[in-house]
């Protein structure tokens, strides 16, 4: 939410909104980023996201 937010205030500020550089400034590995997030499908066909632990849909 943190990086969202900051993308936000860099694009209404006017300037350029690289993620890669909010990555760095923020010591984001967008690696692990996508470790932590699973997207799938349970058994009923239904998509189910999760964050690390947490089932978020």
């Amino acid at each position: 939410m943190v990086v969202a937010k900051e993308k936000i205030n860099l694009f209404t500020k006017g300037q350029d909104t690289d993620l890669d550089q909010i990555y760095d400034k923020f010591g984001i590995d967008y690696n692990l980023l996508a470790l932590l997030m699973q997207k799938g499908v349970n058994k009923d066909g239904n998509l189910q996201i999760r964050w690390g632990e947490q089932q978020i849909a």
